[in-house]
């Protein structure tokens, strides 16, 4: 949460001006680098610190649409699991949160196994097709 207010996350003063532009959707990975290292924070911090996160965003893009996004992989599946209930329970969010599932053959041959040129085609056009199924935007 400190560095979602900033422009740039490297400089503490640097503030996004939340009017000035609304989203019409967000994507977040939901796990990915938290997961990677130790220490890491329990099940149930872990879980409040994301649904206060989205929290947010719903407060400063009221209308937005939430992907998340998970590896089929790891811990993160059994937190996706309740932030999702956890935020659909709200009843004005209901349909707002989708979730995409990245595949387990993407190659990560980007730095430090990060995902490759092909592997973004890949999930570009998962994302792509979870954003028309919402029904609100035409590629051009």
């Amino acid at each position: 949460m400190a560095y979602f207010p900033r422009t740039l996350t490297s400089e503490k003063t640097s503030r996004w001006d939340m009017g000035s532009w609304h989203a019409n959707y967000v994507v977040i990975q939901l796990g990915g680098n938290d997961f990677s290292t130790k220490p890491r924070a329990e099940e149930q911090r872990f879980i409040s610190a994301y649904n206060a996160l989205l929290n947010r965003l719903f407060n400063v893009y009221p209308d937005v649409k939430i992907i998340l996004i998970t590896t089929s992989i790891g811990i993160e599946q059994r937190y996706k699991q309740k932030i999702i209930k956890h935020q659909e329970a709200i009843p004005e969010r209901k349909g707002r949160i989708a979730h995409v599932m990245l595949p387990n053959n993407l190659a990560k041959t980007g730095c430090n196994w990060h995902p490759s040129t092909h592997d973004h085609q890949i999930i570009a056009k998962l994302l792509i097709d979870k954003i028309l199924k919402f029904g609100e935007w035409t590629p051009n």
